[in-house]
């Protein structure tokens, strides 16, 4: 599931990346939609990085294949 608040922080971030509007983020919707490369996934994950204040580990990120997946990820290292 992911929360409002995390939602709205993937969606800031991939404005700031692709500066175009990017339409609602669900866990439903996958990343791979967004025309992001591996470059510009890393760079996402930088931003929530930083306006979260938390470091994710390189090996979580793998396999992530929706939002929902990474709101959970982001939930988890929150809790930690």
């Amino acid at each position: 599931m992911l929360d409002p608040e995390t939602a709205q922080l993937i969606e800031k971030g991939l404005r700031e990346l692709t500066a175009r509007d990017v339409g609602p983020i669900t866990s439903e919707r996958r990343i791979d939609e967004m025309g992001l490369d591996s470059v510009s996934t890393g760079e996402l994950i930088i931003v929530l990085e930083d306006e979260l204040d938390l470091v994710l580990d390189d090996q979580d990120l793998v396999g992530l294949e929706t939002f929902g997946d990474l709101g959970a990820l982001i939930k988890k290292h929150k809790e930690l």
